[in-house]
């Protein structure tokens, strides 16, 4: 199998949450990354944060800052921004993601998503059929709440599940 041209990073936040829980501990992002890179350098890495209220917003702001930091772009609606809009509760970060997605990937390249909502099967089948591989970074080892539902994982062109690699992305 030939490198891809690049490899893209995509990060559903909510779902990294959700992660989380199930893995039992908070994922380091460097060492995630690290263990990604194995396969080939990451060219691109982009957080899709889903912020809903005030209080959310303090919780993730040393996470967003670290990740800016360290070179991770993030997207996301400030809830500030759209404090008068009705809100969902999930996936509100998935447009922006998915668009990110057509924006950036072209034929050759591999997108890895880590994310889990069966919603992003329209993208990952249009990624495909661009002549895109993507590749989802999840978890099986979960409540099917939080799981990626079959669909997206038969979609995908393969499941990397991170609950074999708890030990190596667990932060400190």
């Amino acid at each position: 199998m030939s490198m891809p041209l690049k490899r893209i990073l995509l990060i559903d936040g909510a779902h990294c949450d959700r992660l989380r829980k199930v893995l039992g501990t908070s994922i380091d992002f460097t060492a995630l990354v690290s263990m990604l890179a194995q396969e080939g350098p990451i060219t691109l890495a982009h957080y899709h944060r889903d912020l809903r209220d005030a209080e959310e917003a303090d919780r993730q702001q040393r996470l967003l800052d670290w990740l800016s930091h360290h070179g991770f772009d993030i997207f996301g609606d400030d809830y500030s921004e759209t404090e008068d809009l009705p809100k969902e509760r999930y996936g509100t970060n998935l447009v922006g993601l998915a668009i990110d997605a057509l924006d950036m990937a072209a034929p050759g390249d591999e997108v890895l998503l880590v994310a889990g909502d069966v919603k992003l099967v329209p993208l990952v089948e249009q990624l495909i059929e661009r002549g895109v591989a993507v590749t989802l970074v999840s978890t099986l080892h979960g409540p099917t709440s939080i799981s990626p539902h079959d669909l997206l994982v038969s979609e995908c062109s393969r499941l990397i599940d991170l609950h074999d690699h708890r030990d190596a992305i667990a932060r400190a």
